[in-house]
C-alpha cells in the first residue's frame, strides 16, 4: 500500500536528499517531455530504467519504489485495455484485439510508464519542504505553494488517522466475514469523513494564523549545471539510439 510518510521518509534521508531541488525537478522535466513526445517506445523504456538506477543508486529500497508504482502502474495497465480490446455489437457483443490496436496500447503504456517512473524517482529523492522553496523561487504565488504544503501535511495527519481507526476496528473484532468486513469499512469511512472535515478546519485557521507554511530550507548548495549538462547529453543520447539501432 502506498504510503506517503514512507516516501517523505526516504526523500529525507536518501543520498541526494541535500542536492539542488532544481537540479532534480530539470532532469525529470527533461525525462518526462522525452518519454512522451518520442516517438519511439524504446525511449521511454530507457528513460523508465535511467530511473530506477538513479533510485538503486540513492539507494532506496526496492519494496518503497514498488509500493509507490505498483498502484499507478495497475492503473495505467487497465486504462491501455480498453485501447488494445475493440467491442462489436453486430450479432451480439464480441471482443477482438488487433495488431494495430495492441501496438498503440503498448506503445501509450510505454509512454505513460517512462514518465512515471522519472516522476517517481523525483519525489523519492526530494523531500516536499524542498519543493515548495523551488516553487516560490521561480515565481510561484506564496498561497498555492502554501495550499500544497498544507494538503501533503493533511495527507500524512490522515493517514495516522486512518490506521487509527483501522486498529481501532480490528479491536472490536472487525473485519471478520464479508459482513464485517463491509460494516467496518462504512464505519471507517464515516468517522474518517468526519475528522478530515475538523482536521482540515484546524489547518486552515492555523496556517491564517501562522501567516502561511515557514520554509526554512535557504540558498543550500548552488545547482551543478555540469550534471545538468551531462544528464541532458544522456538523454539526448536516447533520443537519438532508435535512428541508430534502425
Amino acid at each position: 500500500m502506498y504510503r506517503p510518510t514512507l516516501v517523505e521518509h526516504w526523500a529525507r534521508r536518501n543520498r541526494w536528499a541535500h542536492r539542488h531541488p532544481g537540479e532534480k525537478a530539470f532532469v525529470a522535466l527533461l525525462a518526462v517531455a522525452l518519454a512522451v513526445t518520442h516517438p519511439s517506445p524504446l525511449v521511454s523504456l530507457l528513460v523508465a530504467g535511467t530511473a530506477v538506477a538513479i533510485v538503486t543508486a540513492a539507494p532506496i529500497p526496492v519494496r518503497v519504489s514498488a509500493r509507490v508504482v505498483l498502484g499507478p502502474l495497475l492503473f495505467l495497465l487497465a486504462l491501455s485495455v480498453p485501447v488494445a480490446v475493440t467491442m462489436s455489437f453486430e450479432g451480439g457483443v464480441r471482443l477482438a484485439v488487433t495488431g494495430d490496436d495492441a501496438r498503440k496500447a503498448m506503445e501509450a503504456m510505454a509512454r505513460a510508464s517512462g514518465a512515471l517512473m522519472a516522476t517517481s524517482a523525483f519525489a523519492l529523492t526530494t523531500p516536499v519542504q524542498d519543493l515548495g522553496w523551488l516553487l516560490r523561487r521561480v515565481g510561484v504565488s506564496p498561497t498555492l505553494v502554501d495550499v500544497l504544503l498544507g494538503i501533503v501535511r493533511f495527507m500524512f495527519s490522515m493517514e495516522a488517522t486512518l490506521h487509527t481507526l483501522v486498529a481501532a476496528q480490528r479491536a472490536r473484532a472487525g473485519f471478520r466475514g464479508w459482513h464485517g468486513r463491509v460494516r467496518s469499512t462504512g464505519c471507517v469511512a464515516g468517522a474518517l469523513f468526519a475528522r478530515t472535515l475538523q482536521r482540515a478546519s484546524g489547518m486552515e485557521l492555523g496556517m491564517r494564523a501562522r501567516g502561511g507554511v515557514p520554509l526554512d530550507r535557504g540558498d543550500g548548495p548552488p545547482p551543478s549545471w555540469r550534471l545538468c549538462g551531462i544528464v541532458s547529453a544522456g538523454l539526448g543520447a536516447m533520443a537519438v539510439l532508435p535512428r541508430i539501432l534502425g
